[in-house]
């Protein structure tokens, strides 16, 4: 058989696939967005960002790609600082605005500056204000990686999610909800000869699965919570 049962798109990735149809599976993955800022001699200066990442607790550290044929990352790389602007679900305008290279990104904002003096935008969830330690070139992106020296989390709220290069909210689930869910895919998974009801599964406070038992005993499963 070998690896006959593989889309096409994913053979061909081996051998230099399709970008737009590399691009249209990348896209499966939802990522949170960022705007990511710098001060170059007294001007501001940035752009959205969804390729970031937390990379290490000891020593903080943070990473993000930026595209070779960017016009704002020489910019950003040439003060050796940068600050990471989480957005939050209700700020895909502002997104729109870091992502475009015509619209006057700054125009009519107000934002204050922590220690790299890089600009932290209104309304953003959190920021994380970090020098730039190392480069890495990457294809046709340069991961840049950032010591953290400063960050905060300004306000709750659901993230802004880009999935499918589309902007939307994350709104999590309530814990019943999901607990819920997880005894009803049990009960299917079991092939539960009575069909007893989801009510009949539960999950204890150790995270133990517990389902009916024909004479009254329950079995235990333990999972792991979600």
């Amino acid at each position: 058989m070998g690896n006959s049962y593989l889309p096409p798109t994913i053979q061909a990735a081996s051998g230099g696939c399709d970008p737009v149809a590399l691009r249209a599976i990348f896209a499966c993955f939802a990522t949170g967005v960022t705007v990511v800022t710098a001060n170059v001699g007294g001007s501001p200066v940035g752009m959205t960002v969804n390729s970031f990442s937390s990379t290490s607790l000891l020593p903080p550290l943070v990473l993000f790609c930026a595209a070779n044929d960017s016009q704002t990352w020489p910019q950003i790389k040439s003060t050796g600082c940068f600050n990471v602007n989480i957005l939050a679900s209700d700020q895909g305008k502002l997104a729109r605005r870091f992502a475009s290279r015509d619209a006057p990104r700054f125009a009519g904002q107000t934002f204050f500056t922590p220690a790299t003096g890089s600009p932290v935008l209104p309304g953003v969830l959190a920021y994380i204000d970090c020098v730039l330690c190392d480069t890495h070139p990457a294809g046709d992106h340069t991961i840049a990686v950032g010591q953290v020296v400063e960050a905060a989390k300004l306000r709750d709220g659901p993230p802004l999610v880009f999935f499918a290069s589309t902007w939307g909210a994350h709104r999590p689930a309530s814990r019943r909800r999901r607990l819920n869910w997880r005894g009803s895919h049990l009960a299917r998974s079991l092939h539960l000869s009575d069909r007893r009801r989801v009510a009949d599964v539960r999950v204890d406070d150790t995270g133990a699965v517990q389902t009916g038992g024909s004479a009254g005993k329950r079995a235990q499963m333990p999972i792991a919570l979600l």
